[in-house]
C-alpha cells in the first residue's frame, strides 16, 4: 500500500483459514481431516455464499461449511512471540524491523512466485499507474470506450503526460497465486501482526507487490489507513525486500518513517496531511528514521496511521517487494455519509471487487478479507 503521485465478491457471516507448515507429521491432516493441497495444510470454514467456496477451490483450499468449520476447534502453529520491548517501539514509533524473519530457503521459494505473477500481470502495474496518474477521465474517450489496452499504450500515455513514477505497483496475488497465499495467509504474519496490534485476531486486507526500478521517483509521504475503507485504528503493514535494499545513504529504497506520527493527533486535527505534494520532513525533523540495510527474510512493519515515505532509486538495481497488511477483525467499513474527509483512492483496485457488498459501517466479514493466523499465539523464543 502507498502513493503514486497525483492524489468475486461475497459477503459471509465468518470465515476461518487454517495453514500448518509442510514440517508436520503426515498423521497430522489425517487426524483433523484435512487434506494436503500445494503444499500445505488448508482449511477454510464458510458460513454462507457458494462463491466463496469457488473462490476457495481455486485457490486449492478444502471447503468446510457449517457446524463443522465453526466448530473445529482447530488452532495454529506456534509464531515466536516478539519481546516486550519490541512491541513497546512499535507503539511508540509505529515502525520496527524484524531480522531474519523468514528463512533463506523460504524466501527463495517466494521470490519465484512473486516475480512471475508480476511479469504475468505488468498490464496491471501500468494501467493502475496510469489510472492513479491521469485521473479515470484520461482513460475512455467520448463513447466510454478504453483508450488503454496494453501495456505500451499505458507507457506512451504516461509518457506524454511526462508523468515521474514511483514505482509499479499490483494487489492481491494471492487471491490467484497458491505459493503466495499459503505465505501471506500462514500463521507467522498474522501472528506478528496480532501482537503489534494487540489485538486477538486479524483479517487479511491485501498484498502488493512493489517495483521500484533504475530512475524510479520518490515514493511522497502517506500513510495507509487514509487509502484503505475501514473505519478503525487497527492496521499494519508488513515491508518485506526481496531484493537486498542498501542504507538510505548507500543508495538504498528502504522506507522512511516519521517516528510518532500515528499518535499526532494534531496533524489530522488542523490540516490536511494528504493533500498531494506536502513534504512532512520540517514537521518531524528530529524524528525521521528508517532501518538501514535490510536483506531478503528481513521485514519492517509500520502502524495504519504512520507517515511514511521512500527515496527515488538512483542506483541501478531494482527493488521488489512485497507487502502484507492486515486488520483487526472487527474493523468496521467506512461510511462515507458520515465522514468529513474522503479516502484516498489510489488502492481502489484492491477492495473494489467486495466493498460494495459489506453494508457501510458495519463490521467487515468476507472471503476476500479472510481471518488469518491464530491471533496472539504464545510461541517458544523470541524474534
Amino acid at each position: 500500500m502507498a502513493v503514486l503521485s497525483r492524489r468475486g465478491a461475497v459477503s459471509l457471516v465468518g470465515v476461518l483459514l487454517f495453514l500448518q507448515p509442510q514440517g508436520l507429521p503426515a498423521l497430522l491432516g489425517p487426524t483433523l481431516g484435512l487434506r494436503r493441497r500445494a503444499g500445505a495444510w488448508w482449511r477454510l470454514a464458510v458460513d454462507s455464499d457458494d462463491r466463496a467456496a469457488e473462490l476457495a477451490r481455486s485457490l486449492g483450499l478444502e471447503v468446510v461449511g457449517g457446524e463443522e468449520g465453526r466448530n473445529s476447534g482447530l488452532t495454529f502453529a506456534a509464531a515466536p512471540a516478539l519481546p516486550t520491548d519490541t512491541v513497546l517501539a512499535f507503539e511508540r514509533e509505529g515502525h520496527i524491523a524484524t531480522r531474519g524473519l523468514l528463512s533463506t530457503q523460504e524466501m527463495a521459494s517466494l521470490r519465484g512466485p512473486v516475480e512471475e505473477a508480476f511479469r504475468r500481470r505488468e498490464f496491471e502495474a501500468w494501467f493502475h499507474s496510469a489510472r492513479v496518474m491521469l485521473g479515470d477521465e484520461n482513460l475512455v474517450d467520448d463513447f466510454g470506450l478504453p483508450l488503454l489496452e496494453t501495456t505500451e499504450e499505458c507507457i506512451e500515455a504516461l509518457e506524454a503526460h511526462g508523468c515521474e513514477l514511483p514505482f509499479l505497483q499490483v494487489f492481491n496475488s494471492w487471491r490467484e497465486d497458491p505459493a503466495v497465499a499459503e505465505f501471506v495467509c500462514g500463521p507467522r504474519l498474522a501472528a506478528v501482526a496480532a501482537q503489534l496490534l494487540g489485538v486477538s485476531r486479524v483479517r487479511l486486507y491485501q498484498d502488493s507487490m512493489f517495483l521500484k526500478r533504475p530512475g524510479d521517483g520518490a515514493t511522497r509521504w502517506h500513510s495507509d489507513l487514509h487509502m484503505a475503507p475501514f473505519d478503525t485504528n487497527d492496521l499494519v503493514t508488513c515491508w518485506i525486500p526481496l531484493d537486498p535494499v542498501p542504507a538510505q545513504e548507500d543508495g538504498g529504497t528502504g522506507l522512511t518513517f516519521a517516528s510518532g506520527s500515528h499518535r499526532d493527533f494534531a496533524l489530522a486535527f488542523w490540516s490536511r496531511p494528504h493533500e498531494t505534494g506536502k513534504d512532512f520532513s520540517a514537521r518531524y525533523d528530529d524524528c525521521l528514521a528508517s532501518h538501514g540495510a535490510l536483506d531478503p527474510g528481513d521485514a519492517t512493519w509500520h502502524h495504519g496511521w504512520v507517515l511514511h515515505s521512500s527515496p527515488p532509486n538512483d542506483s541501478p538495481d531494482r527493488r521488489l517487494a512485497l507487502t502484507v497488511s492486515f486488520v483487526a477483525d472487527g474493523a468496521r467499513l467506512r461510511d462515507e455519509a458520515h465522514h468529513e474527509v474522503d479516502i484516498d483512492d489510489e488502492d481502489r483496485t484492491s477492495y473494489e471487487d467486495w466493498v460494495s457488498e459489506v453494508p457501510p459501517g458495519a463490521p467487515v466479514e468476507h472471503a476476500m478479507v479472510p481471518l488469518v493466523g491464530g491471533g496472539r499465539m504464545q510461541g517458544e523464543g523470541a524474534l
